[in-house]
């Protein structure tokens, strides 16, 4: 038997849960009867993710990673081709101009990962960056490295078996796309305007292949700006000076907001901060929503 062969399928003793869905909730019993689990405890695990859930003995981890996920769990791949594999993502910052960017990477890539100058430049102007894919995790280090030292450009990693997706397309391109997700049992989310959420990895590339008009982005490589879509009432002293602060526009500025005129508060923000941050607008009355810091724009 070739090495690979056995690696493939030697034993697996623990799946890595990275989130869970409001479906997941609906199946506690099953689940807890499937993985050997008390209810209290499981409830406390799942309420901690990511975590590790242990493999019950006498269970196949591959075939068990499938059924948690047709009841609403999220569970890292267990393919352990993607053992100790890093997706890297590189991401212009916004001063950076393209041309002069892609004559600076090119040889800190080539001797790691090699490709085109039209595939780089591409690869740099999609809405999450150039993703360099399964990588080894000393490739990783040596690019994370040698990037580092390119002040135009911010750099990300993310493990390959844990990656969590959402699904993002143009406006009007959606035709036949919400159905499938809807099929396949995901929905949209209302808070970064994702059409579907918390993909794994093989779900994403499924949709990619089959509706490549939609961009399925990792979360650790995600990027939102926070915008303002009004100003309730009359624009008092202390929330002009706020939002003057904010923005350095002048206080005529911000009775023109409005959702169809919305204003940028944060640029650049991780998923998690630019929801923290719109939680804390909302506290002090300043409704907010986010979007893509680099929209997907029609091919």
């Amino acid at each position: 038997m070739q090495p690979e062969t056995t690696q493939a399928y030697r034993p697996i003793g623990a799946l890595r849960v990275i989130s869970v869905c409001p479906s997941g909730a609906l199946a506690m019993g099953t689940l807890c009867a499937v993985l050997e689990l008390s209810r209290a405890t499981l409830i406390d695990l799942l309420g901690r993710t990511p975590i590790v859930l242990p493999v019950p003995p006498g269970k196949d981890a591959r075939r068990l990673r499938g059924f948690l996920m047709t009841m609403g769990l999220r569970v890292a791949d267990c393919d352990p081709r993607l053992t100790d594999r890093f997706d890297l993502c590189i991401q212009p910052k916004a001063e950076a101009a393209l041309e002069p960017l892609v004559s600076v990477l090119h040889p800190v890539l080539d001797p790691v990962f090699p490709m085109t100058d039209t595939a780089l430049r591409d690869g740099l102007a999609a809405p999450d960056g150039l993703v360099l894919p399964l990588l080894s995790a000393s490739a990783a280090e040596v690019l994370v490295r040698r990037l580092r030292r390119v002040r135009q450009v911010s750099v990300m990693q993310s493990r390959s078996s844990d990656a969590v997706c959402d699904v993002f397309a143009p406006m009007g391109q959606h035709s036949g796309l919400t159905s499938h997700l809807r099929l396949l049992g995901y929905s949209e989310d209302p808070l970064t305007g994702a059409l579907a959420a918390g993909l794994d990895r093989h779900v994403a590339g499924h949709l990619a292949r089959r509706f490549p008009q939609v961009r399925v982005i990792d979360r650790a490589f995600q990027r939102f700006d926070v915008m303002l879509t009004r100003v309730n009432g009359r624009v008092g002293t202390d929330i002009a000076d706020f939002l003057t602060g904010r923005t350095g526009l002048g206080r005529n500025h911000f009775d023109l907001v409005s959702p169809a005129m919305p204003l940028r508060l944060e640029t650049g923000l991780l998923r998690e901060v630019a929801l923290r941050f719109r939680h804390d607008y909302a506290s002090i009355g300043l409704p907010t929503f986010v979007r893509l810091s680099h929209p997907v724009t029609a091919v």
